[in-house]
């Protein structure tokens, strides 16, 4: 079954180029001498725990192993040997590193041999077999002694890996009256068994005007007898803000494209906002001041606002609804988009002055001047301008205190306010001369009636002539 998997795979490298360096498994057959210089189990005399060879170690058959790749690890020993009766034998496999593994202690009764019996973890156990243990066997892995040796370790597996040096197969014969011969015996390594390293956590900023990314990450490194790895999402996809788990596992095309192995990883790409968004401010506002007020009350357009991902706001100071003073206040719009990322524009809001001022003239005024004068210096309240902003002005012409003709002379008075903006009102002066009439006297009045009196003799004397 393993040996038509790395044919397999084998084959994934051939078509495919996926990956490079799958390993091989690798057999190193043993010597079918053993180490008395004979082929006999025992190798001296029919057995027994208390007698030679037993007392010295067993009977020893070397396998030198060299130029084992690194991390190789034991998949499976073969065993073929003739004895009568199975059962007085105790088999070891030891390491170059003392590693000791049971493999099989006093099974198959009075069966004989062990006839291609293959030990290899994963498949029942030899103690369920019977004679000549023909198939895949799991060794039988006990602590156990038998003529003083006792594995360490319970499986195969559990060797370390990567032992090159000497392998040794150890048999121990417990009873007397039966013998045997060895025919041969072969370990096989393989690579170890797939792993993948998945490389680090990217995290990367969006692309321009993109909610995402298009990220390419390196391919995860394999270990072992690794076939074709398929990551989804792909390197090169387009990944959206935020994160995104991504699994890499062995693909078996045999199986199926794309169908999940043994060997998996996994990790996450993680997209970032790293782009502003735009905001467009109003045009620059210009109002005129509310009714009897130095002030506006103004509402402007709401700010023009994107960005390359959603969730982005927008707001002004000051607000719009607010009460804006005379003149010019800058305004600022901010967007706010999901991650933080901020944008700013400005423009102005103008309030103008549109009210002109009020003013309210004195009542005409009256004034008498001496006899014989032509004009006389007239007194006057200048009138006061009320306005919705603060600064108006008045005057008047002419102005109060001047010199005015004798007779009727209209005064204008103008009001000016900060805007150049005016109002005008105008009121009469009226200057009269003053007359002096005189209180007549005894002599006055004596010629007067002198003269009425020669007046009405003349006119008798007339009449009758």
């Amino acid at each position: 079954m393993f040996e038509t998997r790395l044919t397999t795979v084998a084959g994934w490298v051939l078509c495919a180029g996926l990956f490079a360096g799958v390993a091989a498994a690798q057999t190193y057959p043993g010597n079918a001498t053993n180490t008395a210089g004979n082929s006999l189990i025992p190798s001296t005399g029919s057995g027994s725990c208390g007698v030679v060879p037993q007392t010295t170690g067993g009977t020893v058959f070397d396998n030198p192993v060299a130029g084992l790749a690194a991390g190789a690890l034991v998949l499976n020993t073969q065993i073929n040997l003739n004895h009568t009766w199975d059962s007085d034998l105790a088999i070891f496999l030891r390491a170059p590193n003392g590693q000791v593994l049971e493999l099989t202690s006093g099974n198959g009764g009075s069966g004989d041999n062990y006839t291609n019996s293959v030990f290899q973890d994963g498949f029942p156990s030899i103690t369920t077999g019977t004679p000549p243990f023909t198939g895949t066997f799991s060794p039988e892995g006990t602590t156990a002694a038998t003529c003083g040796l006792a594995g360490n370790i319970a499986t195969l597996g559990a060797f370390t890996a990567g032992q090159n040096g000497n392998w040794q197969l150890v048999i121990m014969d417990s009873a007397s009256g039966d013998t045997g011969t060895m025919l041969g015996w072969s370990i096989t390594f393989a690579a170890p068994a797939c792993t993948l390293t998945c490389p680090a956590n990217p995290t990367v900023g969006t692309d321009s005007n993109q909610c995402g990314a298009v990220v390419n990450y390196p391919a995860p490194t394999p270990s072992g007898d690794c076939g074709p790895v398929i990551c989804t999402p792909p390197s090169g996809s387009f990944y959206p803000l935020g994160s995104t788990p991504v699994t890499c596992f062995e693909d078996f095309p045999d199986v199926g494209e794309g169908t999940p192995g043994g060997a998996s990883c996994s990790f996450s790409v993680t997209v970032f906002d790293t782009q502003p968004p735009s905001v467009t401010a109003p045009a620059n506002q210009n109002v005129g001041t509310d009714a009897g007020v130095c002030s506006a009350v103004v509402n402007y357009p709401a700010p023009t606002i994107s960005d390359n991902c959603p969730g982005v706001t927008a707001s002004c100071a000051p607000p719009s609804g607010s009460t804006f003073p005379l003149g010019s206040t800058p305004a600022i719009c901010t967007a706010l988009d999901a991650a933080g990322n901020t944008a700013t524009a400005g423009f102005s809001v103008t309030v103008f002055d549109d009210e002109p001022p009020a003013l309210t003239c004195p009542a005409d005024v009256f004034a008498t001047a001496p006899p014989g004068s032509l004009s006389w210096p007239v007194s006057f309240a200048t009138p006061t301008p009320t306005d919705n902003c603060p600064g108006a002005t008045a005057g008047c012409v002419p102005p109060s205190g001047s010199a005015f003709p004798v007779g009727t002379t209209t005064a204008v008075c103008t009001a000016v306010d900060g805007a150049g903006l005016q109002a005008a009102c105008d009121f009469d002066v009226t200057v009269e001369e003053r007359v002096i009439q005189e209180i007549p006297t005894a002599s006055t009045l004596g010629l007067a009636l002198l003269a009425l009196l020669l007046a009405g003799a003349a006119v008798v004397a007339l009449r009758r002539g």
